[in-house]
């Protein structure tokens, strides 16, 4: 009768380990699963973002300085660069955007002087953008993210030059 209740006890304990460890499993299961979709969706929050503010950065800058000048694509060292022409104090500065070495970039700069692309300003890091002037008045912004899906803008001026 003894060896009955030793070998229950045995089997009982037996399955309440077992259970244990199965209990362990599926709660690390599901951290890890947890953590995977977690990393995913923050993967895909930062592209989104980074492409939302890339395109926008253009749109805005544009509308923000749409005064009449002559808002213009330029290629300076086989880049393209938007150039905004502005004044201030009756002398003529442009401010330049463009990409290089995957950085969005800005530079303001007195009109004619000399400068290179590495002296702008990093506004957003690791953008992959193209720009096009389609007319005089509309441009094309174009952003291929890491997955290599574009996104593209079109943004035109309403003031005439």
């Amino acid at each position: 009768m003894q060896t009955t209740q030793k070998r229950g006890s045995s089997v009982s304990t037996a399955f309440i380990i077992l259970l244990f460890i199965f209990y362990l499993f599926a709660a690390l299961s599901t951290v890890l699963i947890g953590t995977s979709v977690y990393r995913n969706i923050v993967s895909e929050m930062d592209t989104n973002s980074k492409v939302r503010t890339t395109l926008s950065y253009f749109s805005e800058k544009i509308h923000q300085n749409d005064n009449g000048e002559a808002i213009h694509i330029e290629t300076i060292d086989d880049q393209s660069v938007l150039v905004i022409p502005q004044t201030y104090n009756e002398k003529a500065y442009n401010t330049y955007l463009y990409i290089y070495n995957q950085d969005l970039m800005e530079l303001l700069i007195q009109d004619g002087q000399d400068f290179s692309l590495s002296q702008g300003n990093v506004i957003l890091s690791d953008t992959n953008c193209q720009m096009a002037a389609l007319d005089e008045h509309l441009f094309q912004f174009t952003v291929t993210d890491k997955d290599n899906q574009t996104h593209q803008v079109l943004v035109s001026t309403q003031s005439q030059s």
